[in-house]
C-alpha cells in the first residue's frame, strides 16, 4: 500500500507536466496524461489576490505560449485581462480595450487553448431570449460541470 501511495503521489505531481516519464533522467514520455487542449494554465490563485498578491510574476509573452483564451489581471491590478483568439487585451477602468505588451506581467491569469466542442450556424437574427433557447436545445449534453 505504501508503494502504491508513493506511485500515486508521483503521478499526481508529474501529471501537470502532461507526461509521466520512465525515470528521473528520461525526457521521453512513456504515457501521455492529457492533451494541451484539456489544460488550464493558471498563474497564482484568486486566494493570493484577496490577501494582497498584486505583483506580477509571469510575463504575458510566456502566458500566450500556454493559451489563447482566458481571463486575468495585471501588475498592481491595473485593469482586467481578456484573451480571445490569441489576442490579449487590457480592459482599463474607463472600459477601453488596449493590446497587451508581451513584457507586461500578471499576478493572476487562467488561459487555455480553446477548441469548441460544437459549432452551430445562425441563419436569421434572433432576440436574446430566442438565442438562449436555440443554444439550449442545440447542446449535446444537459450536464453542467
Amino acid at each position: 500500500m505504501k508503494k502504491f501511495a508513493s506511485v500515486l503521489l508521483a503521478a499526481m505531481i508529474a501529471a501537470p507536466a502532461g507526461s509521466v516519464f520512465a525515470d528521473a533522467g528520461s525526457k521521453k514520455p512513456i504515457m501521455r496524461v492529457f492533451s494541451a487542449s484539456d489544460t488550464l494554465f493558471q498563474v497564482s490563485t484568486l486566494g493570493a489576490l484577496t490577501v494582497g498578491g498584486y505583483d506580477g510574476s509571469v510575463k504575458y509573452g510566456r502566458l500566450a505560449r500556454n493559451g489563447d483564451f482566458g481571463l486575468g489581471t495585471f501588475d498592481k491590478l491595473d485593469g482586467e485581462m481578456v484573451a480571445f483568439d490569441g489576442k490579449f487585451y487590457q480592459i482599463t477602468a474607463d472600459g477601453a480595450a488596449h493590446p497587451v505588451d508581451p513584457q507586461m506581467t500578471t499576478p493572476y491569469a487562467a488561459v487555455t487553448f480553446f477548441e469548441p466542442d460544437k459549432s452551430v450556424v445562425l441563419n436569421r437574427p434572433m432576440t436574446c431570449q430566442a438565442l438562449f433557447a436555440y443554444i439550449y436545445f442545440k447542446r449535446s449534453s444537459f450536464r453542467f460541470f
